[in-house]
């Protein structure tokens, strides 16, 4: 008999899953069980089973027709996540699209520094601050700040002061900090001042436990 060309679907005895596809025989009943790339191990790892849709004359016009069928059945299962298919035609299903993105972002920033940081990101970072205003600061970094903080601040208490402000204000002013060096504590700019003018290094602190009493400005 004349090898085929057909849509076809994959289901398997254990999952619910399933996979649309098209085939063109090299010989008769070959077979074939399907063509998958990014999800191989379901079918090596559980019993497929291929169901004959559609059988199309063994032409270059059957097989274009064909293709075209098989576009229509993936099409309304393309994000659906039973469905195996990750695209159709040259359209790829949102978690593709997601996988692609992450993978591609750890390519990009597979090489490193010395410090272990990103070369791209590093280099993206200097390119982004490269202009920098009258007093030093990068623009870029100015403007997103001054951007976000007045939406944080937007809303205002009866004193017309930022509800924000006077919140982290409160919840600043109520911790403690410890300095892991000598265990000095104080508020956490006063322990790393504490830290700076004894040559240590300022981040060498920790936040000990939260209290409602205030705590002095000064060391």
């Amino acid at each position: 008999m004349q090898p085929r060309i057909y849509t076809y679907k994959v289901t398997f005895e254990e999952v619910p899953h399933w996979y649309w596809g098209v085939h063109k025989e090299g010989k008769f009943n070959d077979g074939y069980l399907g063509s998958p790339v990014t999800h191989k191990w379901m079918w090596e790892f559980y019993t497929p089973k291929l169901t004959i849709l559609e059988i199309f004359s063994n032409t270059e016009e059957g097989w274009a027709e064909a293709l075209s069928v098989e576009d229509r059945l993936i099409r309304p299962d393309i994000n659906n996540h039973l469905c195996l298919n990750e695209k159709y035609g040259s359209f790829i299903s949102l978690d593709a699209r997601r996988k692609g993105a992450e993978k591609g972002r750890q390519v990009a920033h597979s090489e490193k520094t010395p410090e272990g940081k990103s070369v791209l990101g590093v280099k993206n970072g200097a390119r982004l601050h490269c202009e920098q205003d009258s007093q030093g600061r990068s623009k870029a970094a100015v403007k997103g700040g001054q951007k976000g903080g007045k939406s944080v601040h937007k809303r205002k208490n009866e004193e017309g002061k930022s509800v924000q402000g006077v919140a982290n204000a409160r919840t600043l002013h109520a911790q403690v900090w410890e300095s892991l060096i000598d265990g000095f504590r104080g508020h956490i700019h006063v322990v790393a001042g504490h830290n700076r003018r004894n040559g240590w290094d300022p981040r060498a602190r920790v936040r000990v436990k939260v209290e409602k009493q205030t705590i002095p400005d000064e060391a």
